[in-house]
């Protein structure tokens, strides 16, 4: 489930800034869209926190499948597009973070703060691992690397529905 849920947390930053500059979006103006980004972002974390949930299986399965798709809009050639993608990545990350949380804080009874840290140590290895990869796929063109985070995420999807059909602490 960590592994997923480092999947699930890879948005490929470090193709951000490219893909909005080869797309008329000048230096000057990255900070305002940053700032854009955030602000949906805040707007995702809210949302989740006013939810209680007993039941993860599909708020978790349906955010993956829209992380998917903000990958595939990231990708276009169409600036509107980029920038809405982004938009909508951080407002489902960051929703997708606090239930991801409070999942955790919730099945985890004993050496929470090992779990913890074990869990960022996966999503952090995944990213470490994965960023070389993802720079020389987006070498020529920025979008395939896009593309290429848009079909692991499905597959960390496929993943997720399997691992939450055999597991009944997960079901919760």
């Amino acid at each position: 489930i960590m592994i997923i849920f480092a999947i699930y947390y890879e948005g490929g930053r470090l193709l951000w800034q490219p893909q909005l500059v080869n797309n008329d979006i000048k230096i000057y103006q990255l900070g305002l869209v940053y700032a854009l980004f955030k602000l949906f972002a805040i707007g995702g974390s809210l949302l989740a926190k006013k939810k209680t949930l007993k039941r993860y299986s599909g708020p978790l399965l349906l955010s993956g499948l829209v992380l998917a798709g903000t990958f595939l809009l990231i990708s276009s050639n169409i600036l509107t597009l980029i920038i809405g993608g982004f938009c909508i990545y951080a407002f489902a990350e960051n929703y997708t973070r606090v239930l991801q949380s409070d999942y955790l804080n919730k099945v985890i009874s004993n050496s929470r703060a090992t779990f913890l840290s074990l869990n960022n140590i996966v999503r952090n290895g995944y990213s470490a691992a994965i960023a070389p990869f993802l720079g020389f796929i987006a070498l020529s063109k920025t979008y395939r690397g896009f593309l290429f985070l848009a079909a692991i995420q499905v597959v960390a999807v496929g993943a997720m529905a399997v691992v939450l059909g055999k597991s009944r602490v997960l079901r919760r």
